[in-house]
């Protein structure tokens, strides 16, 4: 680009030719000439690119777009050929301009074919009219656009006259002041602006499409020079000579040319018809282009009127509320005006009056006080005896009021000694009573627990409690479905269906329920791994029930998960000089059907192995010794989790969480080795997929989680009606948690549930599941035993 003193440097040089400016142009930048309509601008240097060096009439030197500009007057010197043109008028094309005339055409033909030998076959036909048709493409090319009068109507053919070189970029501005003293906003002027840089492209575009076209015919036109040439050589060759045989060789250089001839008119014929071809379709799209800008250019002008006609009315409606505004006013000062004479007037009135009131009042007031003055004199003597007498008696009055004062004290302070004395002795009798009652229910609900549990223990059902989650901001202004009868039994009502439902479990924690309490449940059986046992704890539900919050649990409120291992390392340090520990932790995941280990930066995919017992190959499993460390390890697993959202839940769990919590003890008198295992499951989200409207990966996700529950449920429902075969290997949960749901474990499971209406048909769903697995029967846990390396199985009782 060039700099503005580059610019002012170049004034004095010769200019080359002038040209007349078809559009306006206004300069961004100091760099580029300012041009109004049929301004002439004297060119000094021309460029391959749209932008030439020019001068105009004061001297002012610059850059301009040559895109819109045509050629009135030449300067420099140029050859003959284009000396004999003239800028001044349009130049009309004479396509025998260059021509020969037809009879001169037929005489050098005939010379030709006499001195060939080949009587009257016309050979140089075809090469004298490709000489005309290459001096008429010449002068086409060479020939200047013709001048053209830029009207509205008019201003697409003007656009197709201009030269344009095919890498030439379109460039144009638009003049706001064109809208005829119209309202134009910025953006509007912006808009139209880019339509019409679009339309003059798609122009420019065509363009291009023509100069291929060129090409393409440049190279047929090569070709047909080629095939010319050949035949000229054939010419060459077949020139007539004296030989014994003489008519048979002209016979055959006479056949030769005929079929050189024949494949320089099929070349020809070929030619013409992609010649044709080429043509109508550069002007089927040059009229499309014409077409299009027209359409462009009307809906900008539109668009200026529809603005134009908004902003008057605006200004006609603003100008009209002003104008009423004004009227209201003024009757309104008119009304006053009013108001204030009549209140004048009555002013005027009531002074007045007030004289008049005043002269009575005082006639009066002076009729009374003489009056008074008379009976006072009177009078006098009476009222002095009678206040004498009156003194009497209120003395009198007083004394007895003193007495009786006296005597109702001393009665209440009798009242409430013996109120007392009765009050206490019948309110401590009440609360013995009470204190009886309290401690035989408090005994009887210890022993009836007690006794369930260890029915439970003996029968190895899965205890199953359920937890009601509370209504939260985000459900809006909904109704609650479920109604907690009592600590073991709810009651749901299905809206939809208007029929209510039933459900009875271990335990029931309704919307108050705080995570001590639900954990307080949980202790007992938690805890039992230091004796031995395997426990599986885990939470199903759908998604947003709550089942992250009992599990894990909010930083200030924790949850099962860290609750559990403080109390195992609490209980640990309680039989400390009895038990040697050792604790592990590891948590892993199971997402899309893949186990994952989440303590590891990759979070390494891994197989789980079934033989005697579940196993999985390279778990990193971090020793433990305090709570802290536990809060440590499980914080970096839950970083790694996969989470999602969906139109349920914004931060919705998408896989399995399993916390495992390996735990080795010896115990100091006897050297008895025990080993427990304890799995805490967030499990993800059961739902539907036409509700949380999911797709893509998250459809995956979705299916994948449902596909994993849908196995649970299977091994649930097989282990209920206590069939043969049990699936275990339909997923990776079920294959983890098959030494848990077959036997020889303790497990609990949380089943989470949403209050709110829209959730009830999947809180119908997930209560339906954990009546199924209430009822499995696992069998009876028993501990593990580890003796001098070697692990086997007693039959210990469960305590819990």
């Amino acid at each position: 680009m060039m700099n503005h003193m580059d610019a002012s440097s170049l004034a004095g040089r010769t200019p080359k030719f002038v040209v007349e400016v078809l559009y306006n142009f206004f300069p961004s930048d100091k760099q580029h000439l300012t041009l109004t309509q049929y301004e002439k601008v004297k060119v000094i240097e021309t460029h391959e690119s749209n932008w030439w060096i020019g001068e105009r009439a004061n001297g002012e030197v610059g850059l301009f777009p040559a895109n819109y500009v045509r050629r009135v007057q030449d300067i420099t010197e140029e050859s003959p050929r284009h000396k004999e043109k003239t800028f001044q008028k349009p130049v009309s094309y004479d396509p025998n301009k260059n021509k020969k005339t037809k009879e001169e055409q037929l005489q050098k033909r005939k010379q030709l074919a006499s001195q060939l030998g080949l009587g009257g076959l016309d050979l140089d036909d075809l090469l004298s009219e490709d000489e005309d048709d290459v001096l008429s493409s010449e002068d086409e090319q060479e020939k200047p656009p013709q001048p053209t009068t830029l009207t509205k109507q008019s201003s697409t053919a003007s656009l197709k006259s201009q030269p344009s070189l095919p890498s030439q970029q379109v460039t144009t501005t638009i003049n706001p002041q064109n809208a005829a003293g119209k309202f134009v906003t910025e953006e509007a002027y912006e808009k139209k602006k880019k339509e019409l840089q679009e339309a003059l492209q798609k122009q420019l575009e065509d363009q291009k499409t023509k100069t291929r076209q060129a090409e393409e015919i440049q190279k047929l036109k090569e070709e047909l020079q080629k095939a010319k040439a050949e035949v000229d050589e054939a010419r060459k060759v077949t020139t007539p000579r004296t030989t014994p045989r003489g008519g048979a060789t002209t016979t055959t250089a006479s056949q030769s040319v005929v079929d050189l001839d024949k494949k320089q008119k099929e070349l020809e014929r070929d030619f013409e018809k992609k010649k044709k071809d080429l043509e109508k379709e550069f002007e089927k799209k040059q009229r499309e282009a014409d077409q299009e800008l027209e359409k462009k250019k009307r809906e900008m002008e539109k668009e200026i009127d529809k603005q134009a006609e908004k902003k008057q009315k605006d200004f006609i409606k603003e100008a009209e509320k002003q104008n009423s505004a004004s009227s209201e006013m003024q009757k309104t000062i008119e009304k006053l005006k009013q108001k204030n004479t009549q209140l004048e007037e009555k002013v005027v009135t009531l002074d007045k009056s007030i004289v008049d009131m005043k002269q009575k009042h005082t006639k009066e007031l002076k009729e009374a006080a003489d009056k008074l003055k008379e009976q006072k004199e009177g009078s006098l003597k009476h009222a002095q005896l009678k206040i004498v007498r009156m003194k009497k008696q209120i003395q009198a009055v007083k004394l007895e009021n003193e007495y009786l004062k006296v005597e109702t004290q001393e009665m209440q302070k009798e009242f409430l000694a013996s109120l007392h004395k009765i009050s206490s002795t019948g309110l401590k009798k009440l609360m013995d009573g009470y204190k009886d009652l309290e401690e035989k229910y408090k005994k009887e609900l210890k022993e009836r627990r007690l006794l369930y549990n260890q029915l439970q223990d003996l029968k190895g059902n899965i205890r199953v409690n359920l937890r009601v989650r509370p209504l939260l901001p985000e459900d809006g202004q909904t109704e609650n479905c479920i109604e907690c009868v009592d600590d073991k039994e709810v009651k749901v009502y299905d809206k939809e269906a208007k029929k209510s439902y039933k459900f009875e479990f271990d335990s029931v924690f309704g919307i108050d329920s705080t995570q001590a309490q639900v954990f307080e449940d949980v202790k007992p059986l938690a805890t039992s791994i230091l004796d031995g046992y395997n426990v599986c704890i885990f939470a199903y539900g759908q998604t947003g029930s709550g089942k992250t919050f009992t599990m894990e649990g909010p930083p200030n409120n924790r949850g099962v998960n860290y609750n559990t291992l403080d109390e195992v390392f609490f209980m640990i340090k309680e039989r400390k000089g009895e038990y040697s520990y050792e604790v592990e932790v590891a948590v892993m995941e199971i997402y899309n059907e893949n186990l994952h280990d989440l303590l590891t930066k990759d979070k390494t995919k891994l197989e789980i192995m079934l033989s005697n017992k579940v196993s999985v190959p390279g778990l990193t499993r971090i020793k433990v010794n305090s709570s802290d460390d536990v809060r440590k390890v499980l914080s970096q697993g839950y970083e790694n989790r996969a989470t999602g959202s969906n139109n349920i839940n914004a931060h919705s769990s998408r896989s399995h969480c399993i916390v495992s919590v390996f735990v080795e003890g010896v115990n100091l008198y006897t050297q008895q080795k025990l080993s427990g295992k304890l799995h805490l499951i967030d499990l993800a989200g059961s739902e539907r997929l036409k509700r949380t409207d999911v797709k893509g990966d998250r459809l995956k996700e979705a299916q994948s989680i449902n596909k994993s529950l849908s196995a649970l449920g299977d091994v649930i429902s097989a282990l209920s009606s206590k069939k043969g075969h049990i699936p275990y290997r339909n997923s990776k949960l079920t294959s983890l948690l098959q030494d848990s749901l077959g036997g020889n474990s303790k497990m609990l499971m949380f089943v989470n549930v949403s209050p709110t209406v829209e959730s009830c048909p999947e809180t119908l769903c997930s209560l339906g599941f954990a009546q199924r697995a209430r009822t499995v029967e696992l069998g009876k846990a028993q501990k593990n035993i580890v003796s001098q390396g070697t692990a086997s199985t007693s039959g210990s009782n469960s305590n819990n």
